[in-house]
């Protein structure tokens, strides 16, 4: 008796255990399905920003600049003006595109992200420069900068994914919540009114 009164306690609790285990499964497999679509826009955007320093670069070298006789100060002036241009880039497509989910959630202001953003370039660019000297030691320094840039380029996608465009602990915590009560095709889940992990989960006035 004792044993069947126990197995029919323990039953609903494990059936709950096994449905959230299921669900946040779930949540963690489309989470890394958005971080890897996330991070190949994150890519595309950085092509982008070459071509664009590359055009940038050109057009200061042979338009903008080309009254100045230094040919070094012509160059530096330019290589300037393509870093910032290609960086302004970099940072409005980021914004809109890459984390454009995130835009209406973030609370920022527009030129404090901005100067994240360009902050989390300036440590990934000098974090690529360090790998690049160091590792040029022990292989050849082509091979060097290409791993510097791989390497700085996740840093830098995690800095701005952490950092830059990140949303608050809060946000974060309700997203969690309704996605946890409220996710599609999950509605003969719901359980109103039940503590769960993330705290107790009510029924809103209006879904």
């Amino acid at each position: 008796m004792n044993a069947k009164n126990n197995f029919r306690t323990t039953g609903p609790d494990r059936k709950r255990r096994v449905l959230f285990i299921t669900i946040q499964a779930l949540a963690m497999y489309l989470f890394s399905i958005i971080i890897r679509h996330r991070f190949t826009r994150f890519g595309t955007v950085g092509f982008s920003g070459m071509l664009v320093n590359l055009a940038v670069l050109y057009m200061g070298q042979e338009i903008f600049f080309r009254d100045i006789p230094a040919q070094g100060l012509r160059l530096h002036l330019a290589l300037m003006l393509a870093i910032f241009i290609a960086t302004m880039n970099n940072f409005f497509w980021n914004r809109i595109w890459t984390w454009g989910d995130r835009k209406d959630e973030l609370g920022k202001p527009f030129f404090l992200q901005m100067g994240q953003y360009y902050l989390a370039c300036v440590s990934a660019m000098t974090i690529q420069f360090v790998c690049t000297i160091v590792l040029s030691m022990f292989v050849h320094y082509l091979a060097a900068n290409i791993m510097g840039i791989v390497f700085s380029s996740l840093i830098n996608y995690l800095l701005n994914d952490r950092w830059t465009f990140s949303i608050g602990k809060k946000i974060l915590h309700r997203k969690r919540l309704r996605f946890l009560s409220y996710g599609p095709g999950l509605s003969k889940f719901r359980k109103f009114g039940k503590t769960w992990r993330y705290g107790t989960v009510r029924k809103p006035h209006s879904l």
